[in-house]
């Protein structure tokens, strides 16, 4: 169990505001391996052209193919990947905080 898991455990409060930007930069970059994972798939194609039909294709080869091209995405994702998790983070931090200003302004007092 990792540690954001092992912190929203046991704790019915609302979670503070840096438990929130991990769960999200966390979600953000699950997103992006996911995205990245999509984009590497075609790279398969070319695999096992000249290894022969039996070889380079079927259920064990596709399965090590896609655990491979998987991990390939997380890793690169991890490590930066394209930047689409942070411009997600960004984006959905600018706009919670809009959405804050906007609540307060709107408060009776």
């Amino acid at each position: 169990m990792n540690i954001l898991a092992q912190t929203l455990q046991g704790t019915s409060a609302t979670p503070s505001p840096e438990v929130k930007t991990a769960k999200l930069a966390e979600a953000a970059q699950q997103f992006e391996a996911m995205m990245l994972n999509e984009l590497l798939k075609p790279m398969h194609f070319g695999a096992g052209v000249d290894e022969g039909a039996e070889e380079g294709s079927g259920g064990a080869a596709d399965t090590i193919r896609g655990m491979g091209t998987d991990a390939l995405g997380k890793a690169l994702s991890a490590h930066g990947g394209m930047g689409v998790a942070r411009q997600i983070v960004k984006q959905v931090t600018a706009a919670h905080h809009a959405a804050e200003v906007k609540r307060e302004g709107t408060k009776v007092k």
